[in-house]
């Protein structure tokens, strides 16, 4: 890299050789180059082919932004076809259609009689379009279409070794531009001159996807496909004749601008339908007056659901279309960086509301101007997690917006159950015109009649569609599964500890939500790390881990790990359980890794990778895959916390269940805790809940062996009433209600 750090900050033709001494390094040092130019001309070629030579493999894309005007401003065909167009929209289809026609001529050899001088660069630039390593676009200036001009001559390399270089000057991208005019420029270096550089930087990407004053086109498909059918297959050496066909370049696709929204045209590699239960669904929200909690099973599509509401409302008929404002708030990183890759589905970019607050406002504020000058359609997602919604800076901007925008204010909430307690909403948007809560378990109780349930209803609407996690499974929305249990039983000293904190549950009671009080809480936590590693259940797993298909099947597991210690006798300290069942499957040759609140958003990111990819075996986890984390590739789940909470149990089950590609079942495997026979204890009735829950979907043979295990427990243990009664009924019936 000797010869980037030699790179000068000013350049200027006639004194400086701009190919020799600043183009060809950057190019050959490059991963990257994209650029903005008033002309492009293929005499540019000229002054790159050396450096794609030595790093054509390296190279993933070149993109240049051209103002279309200056495509070919001399060519006579061309302004003899202008003045005979009547309108200014025919003289633009054909501007256009030259334009496209001089890139396919060009790439084809044929735009004059004879190139032998030049026959390799010919050769190149067909390849590099071809390949789709070099693109080039169209910049159309709507400041004033009619006189002026798109004329940034700025641009950034992103190099091999991931530095960033900017240049910003007079040359175009001509031989003329690097060898022949008076043209300077000045080249800005990320690591030393950062405020400089972003403003090139931001500014060529704005104007790349487009903006309020630079419409952007680019070469169509089928233009594309006529040079790939002539390309070289392989990177030319030598000059060869290439067939040529000038037909079809009347046609050019927009480039839809930044944030202006569109359905996809596909969806997992299959063209994008939206399904009968979402369609059902998003009516009835629409029935409601776009308010209302779209209790859909995880896994089922609720993500997909909001995001093609939101575009139908901004989209709007024929006559009339609008601009949405939407904020989607949920209350992790790794969720929200799902959603922003959810949004670009839609052709839209969020604004990440997390990590450094100065770098987030500074956008938001700049994105809120763009939204007040957008035409529509248009939508501005603005994704922010819990940390930061209910921090002071967010929360004043928060109120701005409602101030201002609460007619175009589209307020979804991911995971909305977490608002589902007393005085939970107050913070919440002011007045939005739509309202879209998420969850696939959003009520307390049964009834939707608890201080919480009703704090949910009050703010976003009654339920507008109830999706549970059989109806997906009837309609084939999720893969079936198999349910194998793990029976554990608690040594004396274990029982007699869950007994003393029992009582102390007892003791401290329930709010009117009927979850824990203070006291209560914290000794139900306590229950709750026991319980998550007593010794039995150590030892069971280690067992399985011995079964010959689970050892044969070891890829895209998920094991569900309690938050609590186990002791380490060897060294009397206290180990976390999720390192102690990492070393088990360790031992037993597993290639695992955690994915918990510790790790940074890339971090997770690449577990994630990897996990996809069969890299890794296993992933452990605690809470932080509860709350909408998409892993569709899990075959295969332990649950071994022992959680109490029935919400987790549930949504850790539409978690394994996602459909992904190859997959046609889901095993779990539970382990499930008791007292020796003779004892009883309080935590028993929720494992017989959680039985039931997960059993009552399962496959046949897996359904029935579940039936009579729990008529075996309720027949050995004492159960509260209303767990007793549900049991009945699933022992019975095979229902759970």
């Amino acid at each position: 890299m000797e010869e980037i750090n030699n790179l000068k900050s000013f350049y200027k033709t006639g004194y400086d050789d701009i190919p020799r001494d600043f183009l060809q390094p950057c190019l050959r040092n490059c991963k990257r180059w994209r650029r903005g130019t008033l002309g492009f001309t293929s005499s540019a070629l000229k002054d790159w082919a050396g450096s794609f030579v030595h790093i054509l493999q390296d190279v993933e894309k070149i993109e240049i932004l051209v103002d279309l005007s200056h495509v070919n401003q001399r060519d006579g065909i061309l302004m003899q076809s202008l003045n005979h167009c009547s309108t200014e929209e025919e003289k633009r289809k054909t501007l256009f259609k030259h334009a496209e026609k001089e890139i396919l001529l060009k790439a084809l050899k044929i735009d004059s009689g004879n190139h032998n001088p030049r026959e390799y660069i010919w050769e190149l630039l067909h390849y590099l379009l071809a390949k789709e390593i070099l693109e080039i676009r169209f910049a159309i200036n709507t400041i004033s279409e009619d006189r002026g001009m798109y004329h940034p001559k700025g641009g950034y390399f992103e190099l091999i070794n991931g530095e960033f270089i900017a240049h910003d000057g007079s040359f175009n991208e001509s031989e003329s531009g690097h060898r022949f005019n008076n043209e300077t420029f000045h080249v800005f270096k990320k690591n030393e001159e950062e405020r400089r550089f972003n403003y090139v930087f931001n500014s060529v990407n704005e104007d790349w996807d487009g903006t309020p004053y630079v419409k952007v086109k680019k070469l169509s498909r089928k233009t594309l496909n006529l040079i790939k059918e002539n390309a070289p297959k392989q990177f030319p050496k030598a000059p060869r004749n290439t067939p040529t066909d000038d037909d079809g370049l009347e046609i050019i696709e927009d480039i839809i601008p930044k944030n202006t929204p569109e359905l996809p045209k596909e969806l997992w590699g299959k063209p994008f339908k939206i399904r009968p239960h979402q369609e059902k669904a998003i009516q009835k929200w629409i029935g409601q007056d776009g308010k209302g909690i779209l209790w859909h099973a995880t896994g089922s599509g609720k993500t997909i659901s909001s995001l093609y509401a939101m575009t139908k409302i901004a989209l709007g008929t024929e006559d009339k279309s609008y601009k949405i404002l939407s904020i989607i708030h949920v209350p992790l990183t790794p969720l929200a960086e799902q959603w922003m890759d959810e949004l670009k589905k839609f052709n839209l970019t969020g604004v990440q509301c997390w990590g450094d607050s100065n770098k987030w406002r500074k956008t938001l504020n700049y994105e809120l101007d763009v939204f007040q000058q957008a035409e529509e359609p248009h939508i501005l997602p603005i994704v922010v997690i819990d940390k930061t919604f209910f921090g002071e800076h967010f929360q004043n901007k928060l109120k701005e917006i409602c101030e201002q925008y609460s007619e175009r204010m589209l307020y979804i909430c991911d995971e909305c159950h977490r608002f589902a307690k007393k005085g939970r909403t107050e913070k919440l948007p002011a007045n939005p015109k739509y309202v879209f809560g998420l969850s696939g378990t959003p009520f307390n109780s049964d009834n939707q009649d608890s201080v919480g349930d009703q704090e949910l209803i009050n703010y976003f609407g009654s339920d507008c569609d109830k999706y549970e996690i059989s109806d997906a499974l009837v309609d084939d929305v999720l893969t079936p599964y198999d349910y194998y249990q793990q029976l554990c039983y608690l040594d004396d000293e274990e029982y007699s500890e869950i007994k003393d904190v029992e009582r102390s549950i007892a003791q401290g009671g329930f709010d009117q939500d009927g979850e824990p009080k203070i006291a209560s809480s914290i000794a139900s936590g306590k229950r709750n790390r026991i319980l998550a590693g007593i010794k039995d259940k150590l030892l069971k797993f280690r067992k399985l881990l011995d079964d010959d298909d689970i050892k044969s099947n070891k890829q895209q597991t998920l094991v569900f790990v309690g938050e609590g210690s186990s002791d380490n006798t060897d060294s009397g300290k206290e180990i976390k359980l999720l390192s102690k069942f990492g070393k088990i499957l360790k031992e037993n040759k597993w290639s695992w890794t955690k994915f918990t609140s510790d790790e940074s958003p890339a971090e997770r990111k690449s577990v994630i990778e990897d996990f996809t990819n069969c890299d890794i075996d296993a992933i452990l986890a605690m809470r932080i895959l509860d709350e909408g984390i998409d892993l569709p590739g899990v075959t295969k789940a332990f649950l071994l916390a022992s959680t109490s909470n029935k919400r987790q149990f549930v949504q850790r089950r539409g978690r394994i269940l996602r459909k992904s590609e190859g997959k046609d079942k889901s095993i779990i495997y539970d382990f499930i805790i008791l007292p020796e026979k003779g004892k009883d204890c309080a935590f028993v009735s929720r494992e017989v809940d959680r039985l039931i829950e997960i059993g009552c979907d399962a496959r046949d043979d897996s359904k029935k062996k579940t039936m009579k295990l729990v008529n075996e427990i309720i027949s050995s243990y004492k159960i509260n009433d209303a767990i007793y009664t549900k049991a009945a009924h699933f022992v019975n019936t095979g229902e759970k209600n």
